[in-house]
């Protein structure tokens, strides 16, 4: 599922089948990759108190999960200020990957797969950090990325060319870097 058609979404208090709000936000645990509550709004349910998000809503057995931020992340989700959808991404040594597009996830559990930046992705596992002003991702290189050049940006393959004095870097597509690289 991908983080902006989960925006929205009615939340459904199953023991009564009322509506008790929308999603109006999501709450990241980055460091575990994960997607730990939603924002209904100014209110938190943990992921771990919901059905996940299915097709048509997010299911809670009981209203009375909604509650109060209990924490920063969950104060700063409420405030809008962790919402990564447009932040720039960086890498921890400072280079800059884009800004992300959409998030990719798994409904049921909330494990973010995919951090999406127009027409390239970050995995999920790479994540460390959401903040007002960028989202931060591991950086890598042939030996952190266990020889996986795929799981890497055209940005980050093309850093890697430039440093290998690989020629016609400029013009090549991430498939073709991969191949050079290889």
């Amino acid at each position: 599922m991908r983080w902006r058609n989960a925006l929205g979404r009615e939340v459904v208090d199953i023991s009564t089948a009322e509506t008790i709000g929308h999603v109006d936000a999501m709450v990241v645990d980055a460091s575990a990759s994960s997607i730990v509550g939603m924002v209904i709004g100014n209110q938190v349910v943990s992921w771990s108190d919901t059905g996940g998000i299915g097709s048509d809503a997010v299911t809670v057995v009981n209203a009375d999960l909604i509650r109060e931020p209990k924490s920063d992340l969950e104060l700063r989700a409420v405030e809008g200020a962790s919402d990564p959808i447009s932040k720039r991404v960086i890498t921890e040594d400072g280079f800059a990957l884009g800004s992300i597009a959409d998030i990719e996830f798994d409904p049921e559990s909330g494990t973010i797969s995919r951090v999406i930046l127009g027409d390239d992705h970050i995995a999920g596992s790479r994540l460390m950090g959401t903040g007002s002003f960028a989202v931060v991702v591991r950086s890598t290189d042939r030996s952190t990325a266990d020889g996986d050049l795929a799981s890497l940006t055209k940005s980050e393959l093309y850093e890697m060319a430039k440093a290998s004095d690989i020629d016609g870097r400029s013009t090549m597509s991430k498939d073709e870097l991969i191949a050079a690289l290889g």
